[in-house]
């Protein structure tokens, strides 16, 4: 990992009262959520907040969490690059002089989350609330992380960023949720239900906050939910490739950046991949340093557009979403059935 030291500058405008939030999602599937045009209501909190901003199409390059979050922290592709050049998110807001908090519904080790910890653990600040040697079985529910997440909302201590990666929606989704949100037929629209409340929870907080708050919400990744086999599971069809990609700035922020707020609203639509979200969030607190590329945040109108590629798990094959198909067997395919 790049753990070059770090040169930030700020512009004249910047203010030491700063709250930056992202909650990282799991398995959340973009559309099976109401807010984005699903037929079943199970995003009844979010669908109410009036000046939430929803993008539509947001894709991720990988199917499963150790591929994708590095790309939403860092923008490190573990298929097309060999080492993470770009500074990861908390090494950016620690050398800004933030206080850094990782509070995580995930193990802190094993095959698939010592990758993730990695990052995590440069945080100045981390909660595990699943912990027992390091290693877990399975999963509290999210609704755990709650206390913490308040607890860092209010500590007094300038600016702040604060991660919160919840579990979502992640196989089994029946084990994702309390009774009181089996509402539906399908247990992962019961986990879904779930996640809703657990990001409106925290999108409260951060509207509770003084001063200039932004929140970014973002899951890693999809899943497949009753395509091929019954039930909701891991695996590479297009869909497990879309993810929903919410916004959330303070009035105090937005009367600050009217510019970046309207570049922000003029791309809801625009295609694009989670490569931008580091930049994103990093442009969101005004930072800048020697990596950063304008071109990959939405606060600018020059969001670059380039192909989004997609790994299979068929191969190590890079496939072009945008001219892509699912095949007879769940998995996505590049329309000329070759892989570039």
């Amino acid at each position: 990992m790049n753990h070059a030291s770090l040169h930030i500058t700020y512009p004249e405008k910047y203010q030491n009262n700063h709250t930056v939030v992202l909650v990282l999602g799991e398995s959340g599937r973009r559309d099976h959520h109401h807010l984005f045009g699903y037929k079943v209501p199970d995003t009844p909190m979010l669908d109410q907040e009036k000046d939430l901003l929803a993008f539509s199409d947001m894709i991720t390059p990988f199917d499963y969490t150790i591929g994708s979050v590095p790309v939403i922290l860092s923008r490190y592709d573990r298929v097309m690059d060999h080492s993470i050049l770009h500074p990861d998110l908390m090494t950016i807001f620690n050398a800004a002089g933030y206080e850094t908090y990782w509070i995580s519904n995930h193990p802190r080790l094993g095959p698939y989350d010592s990758m993730v910890s990695l990052f995590a653990f440069h945080a100045k600040h981390s909660k595990y609330v699943t912990e027992g040697n390091g290693v877990m079985s399975r999963p509290h529910l999210d609704g755990e992380m709650l206390p913490y997440v308040e607890k860092a909302m209010k500590e007094q201590v300038g600016n702040k960023l604060i991660v919160v990666h919840i579990y979502g929606s992640h196989e089994l989704s029946s084990d994702r949720y309390p009774s009181a949100f089996s509402r539906f037929d399908d247990p992962y629209d019961n986990s879904i239900l779930y996640s809703d409340y657990i990001i409106s929870q925290v999108l409260d907080m951060a509207r509770a906050q003084k001063g200039e708050t932004t929140f970014f919400y973002v899951s890693d990744h999809g899943l497949r939910v009753n395509e091929c086999v019954p039930g909701a599971y891991h695996g590479d069809i297009r869909q497990s490739y879309e993810v929903p990609f919410l916004a959330w700035f303070s009035p105090e922020w937005i009367d600050k950046h009217p510019a970046e707020y309207a570049a922000a609203k003029s791309h809801l639509n625009t295609p694009m991949t989670t490569h931008v979200l580091s930049d994103t969030i990093a442009d969101s607190a005004d930072l800048r340093f020697s990596d950063f590329d304008p071109a990959l945040s939405i606060f600018s109108q020059s969001l670059k557009s380039s192909t989004r590629v997609i790994h299979s798990d068929q191969s190590s094959s890079v496939i072009d979403y945008d001219h892509s198909h699912n095949s007879l067997t769940c998995h996505v395919m590049a329309d000329d059935n070759a892989s570039r």
